[in-house]
């Protein structure tokens, strides 16, 4: 699998990328908004995780790389620090995120989303 990390706290990123690396998968980290949309357009990823939002980049900015990309498909994770109310999900849902990962991530929680 192609899996896309956008966050820019490096040691968490690039503690994740290992993992994934480790397990067999392809990933590629990016820290700010230039090198996600980059990234974004120059690849077609399974997974895109998301820790946003960062000080230049949000949920739509990502929503509209995705879809310029014609990247559809892909399962987009976004990273939180609290737990969202439902209604916060379920419209996150409808404009195209798969699922909420609660900080701090664990190595169960991403063996989960394979």
């Amino acid at each position: 699998m192609k899996i896309l990390m956008i966050c820019n706290n490096r040691d968490v990123a690039e503690t994740i990328k290992e993992f994934f690396d480790v397990c067999g998968h392809k990933c590629e980290v990016a820290a700010d908004r230039k090198s996600a949309v980059l990234l974004l357009f120059l690849n077609k990823f399974d997974i895109v995780i998301a820790d946003l939002p960062l000080p230049d980049f949000d949920y739509s900015d990502l929503l509209i790389s995705l879809k310029r990309n014609g990247t559809t498909n892909a399962k987009v994770f976004i990273v939180a620090e609290t737990d969202l109310s439902t209604s916060t999900t379920n419209i996150l849902r409808e404009v195209g995120i798969t699922g909420v990962l609660k900080k701090p991530l664990s190595v169960r929680l991403l063996e989960r989303m394979l």
